[in-house]
């Protein structure tokens, strides 16, 4: 199949999914986004509960994915596997991810996983605002001279849990595609595809597509100030993960916010007025060793000038 076809047949499914206003995929899917995208330093929003967003590439950065090795992730999931451990519920990845993270060997591929909701100090969990684009280089005009996959970025739901064999042009969303093959037709399609051809955030997306699990395979680049956004985003990563620690984490946090100072950070480390606080309590266990040291060794060195003057005495 030719681009010019390729571009019809998406731009005739784009118009039936935007005529019937029905989300792409069922909640019960998984929603695998495989676009453009970009970010802006300080675009951020909050995560509603039920959403669960899996940023595959690492944040400030763009990620070289080939169509196929995007179709083997989308083959992972649909063998039922999961990146984070829990059915992707959990911060940890599975032993089964890790294995196929290590085959593919993607340079900036570092996926972070951001649960809706509120975290366990009460405050709701925020993640970056994505846009994303659907359209465009790499995506309508991509076809099997590369691959024998046709085209790339729209949106696949994935049914994990059924044992029925996908139908993978039926799981296809075409949603928010856009291409130059549109600007030639009908008005509806003009306006349609002007909308598209500005992209859409991943606050909207999910406002319109409805709760569940996403996975986004997009570039996370653009930023102006780069180091002071990556902190940001390491913060929010951090309260993030605080929802999904276990039990004894969760309790422990819930102490912390209780006495109005600082959570842990989820592999270990403290933070604010708990890191001063173990601080000094370092440092005075090392004074009082300190301590008892000298009065050892003053100890010793006495007991040693008594011997010493005890001998000299029963020389004479």
């Amino acid at each position: 199949m030719d681009q010019d076809d390729i571009r019809d047949k998406r731009g005739e499914k784009c118009k039936e999914s935007n005529e019937s206003n029905a989300p792409c995929c069922l909640d019960s899917e998984l929603r695998i986004i495989a676009s453009h995208g970009s970010v802006d330093d300080d675009n951020t929003f909050i995560l509603k509960k039920g959403y669960n967003v899996i940023l595959l590439t690492q944040y400030g950065y763009c990620i070289k994915l080939s169509i196929d090795a995007i179709e083997e992730i989308k083959n992972f999931y649909r063998s039922g596997k999961t990146i984070f451990d829990n059915n992707d519920s959990d911060v940890n990845y599975t032993s089964e991810w890790k294995t196929l993270s290590k085959k593919l060997n993607v340079t900036h591929m570092k996926p972070e996983l951001f649960i809706g909701g509120n975290n366990v100090q009460g405050k709701p969990n925020s993640m970056p605002n994505v846009k994303i684009l659907f359209g465009g280089p790499n995506c309508d005009n991509w076809n099997n001279k590369t691959s024998n996959i046709e085209y790339n970025c729209y949106i696949d739901c994935i049914n994990k849990s059924s044992d029925q064999p996908e139908n993978k042009e039926k799981s296809r969303c075409e949603k928010y595609f856009f291409s130059n093959a549109f600007d030639q037709e009908s008005e509806y399609n003009n306006e349609l595809n002007t909308r598209n051809k500005k992209g859409i955030l991943l606050e909207d997306l999910l406002e319109k597509e409805g709760k569940g699990t996403y996975l986004l395979i997009a570039c996370l680049s653009g930023l102006k100030n780069k180091s002071n956004a990556i902190d940001n985003f390491s913060e929010m990563v951090r309260f993030n993960k605080s929802i999904s620690g276990g039990p004894a984490f969760r309790t422990r946090i819930s102490r912390m916010a209780s006495k109005k100072e600082r959570a842990p950070h989820p592999y270990g480390r403290l933070s604010g007025n708990i890191l001063k606080k173990t601080q000094k309590k370092k440092i005075k266990r090392r004074k009082k060793i300190k301590r008892r040291k000298k009065l050892t060794e003053k100890s010793i060195k006495d007991k040693k000038e008594k011997n010493k003057n005890r001998s000299r005495r029963n020389r004479y």
